[in-house]
């Protein structure tokens, strides 16, 4: 029998197969500095550079038009491919070609920090045959559609942002698979500070009296944050501090009828909007700041929150969602119920006029506390417990020590 010689195409095939093994496939929605979701990628994506060190790691980038920038370990092996585009349809186009062509390498597992992501992602990896974990955050995982039930029922493993979302998740999808928190790391990495304390507070017309501060998107869909309530508490906290100010950052399709609120309520010489804050400026505006405030009813973590924990800010959030999460229960900050301007406003004075609870009464203490709860480290330390569930269900995936600083 005469035995024919291998077609080139496919000893390439052959070897693109090879080369792969061990590879993993990550789906990202956006790596940046904006957003909550987007830090919180970012940081995600470091830690599986310095857990999986020597391995291949192919990124898909659904939103980014060009690679991130992100400081990664010297020996990182990952590659970007990125589907941002103006046209929807062409940046979906380019999202499904790069999976299906990374897929048919065979990675030996794929991560997806999304939802909305779920549906290529499982329909590709049914197709070949490959494992996929998944993270979860908020709103979006609270109440799954059926067809993504199903998707998060056949996943790996999941990573939940906070133990709000995992009891929200574990009321809607019967029969889920093992799951493990990683909560947001505290960071500064994001936040600049070019603006001096004076500068700012004369370009916000704020030179005098406390500073009440909200940093969030203004979205209609966002209304929830809580800044309706701040605004209606503003009235009676003037009457106790004529001199103060609430600064409102943020930007979004809601703006027109906040600032309709505003002048409904007077409030036109005590709030300021100053819109879109860049990264570098960030760091002034909490450095300015009495008091962070966000009584939100639907909050899945609130990164926002250990934002200003790290700039030594004392802190109100809500207390009905994963912000008790991100507050510790209380440990890290003042928790109130949304939608009650009272409450909103009794804990605004108590933190200005220095009437806080002995734990809460010294801010580099919160702050250490903070680092020891959700640093780098803790954030490292979660993020291998999930690599190690999606290592012990998927055979040869082998997460290195993450302890360890490059």
């Amino acid at each position: 029998m005469t035995l024919r010689p291998r077609d080139k195409s496919d000893q390439r095939g052959s070897a693109r197969r090879s080369r792969a093994a061990g590879a993993v496939c990550v789906l990202l929605t956006e790596v940046s500095d904006r957003g909550g979701i987007e830090v919180y990628a970012k940081a995600f994506l470091v830690s599986l550079a310095r857990a999986y060190r020597g391995k291949q790691l192919s990124v898909i980038l659904h939103r980014n038009r060009t690679p991130p920038s992100v400081e990664l370990p010297s020996d990182a092996n990952i590659r970007f491919f990125c589907c941002g585009h103006s046209c929807r349809v062409l940046q979906i186009l380019r999202f499904v070609r790069h999976l299906y062509g990374l897929l048919l390498r065979r990675p030996v597992i794929v991560l997806s920090n999304h939802v909305d992501l779920l549906k290529p992602c499982w329909f590709t990896c049914r197709a070949v045959g490959v494992p996929y974990g998944v993270i979860v955050y908020g709103i979006d995982a609270w109440n799954p559609k059926a067809a993504v039930r199903a998707i998060l029922r056949g996943a790996t493993a999941i990573a939940s942002i906070s133990r709000y979302t995992s009891e929200r998740l574990a009321d809607a999808v019967t029969k889920l698979p093992s799951t493990c928190l990683l909560p947001p790391p505290a960071t500064e990495a994001r936040m600049g500070c070019v603006l001096s304390e004076g500068e700012l507070r004369e370009r916000l017309r704020a030179e005098d009296g406390p500073v009440i501060l909200t940093v969030c998107r203004l979205s209609k869909t966002e209304r929830r944050k809580g800044y309706d309530t701040v605004l209606e508490a503003m009235p009676d906290i003037l009457e106790k501090i004529p001199s103060a100010t609430y600064v409102l950052v943020g930007e979004g399709d809601d703006v027109p009828r906040i600032r309709k609120r505003i002048e409904a309520l007077g409030l036109r010489n005590h709030v300021r909007m100053p819109g879109y804050v860049p990264n570098e400026q960030l760091g002034s505006y909490y450095s300015i700041a009495d008091v962070f405030v966000m009584p939100s009813s639907k909050e899945g973590f609130g990164i926002v929150f250990l934002e200003a924990l790290m700039q030594g800010v004392p802190v109100i959030g809500g207390n009905v969602d994963g912000t008790r999460d991100a507050l510790m229960n209380g440990q890290l900050g003042l928790m109130v119920t949304p939608g009650q301007p009272v409450e909103v406003t009794q804990a605004i004075l108590n933190v200005i006029h220095g009437q806080l609870p002995d734990h809460l009464a010294s801010p580099a203490t919160v702050r250490e506390r903070a680092v020891e709860a959700f640093g780098e480290q803790a954030f490292l330390a979660n993020t291998a417990r999930f690599l190690g569930l999606l290592g012990s269900m998927s055979g040869d995936l082998t997460a290195c020590d993450v302890g360890g600083r490059s």
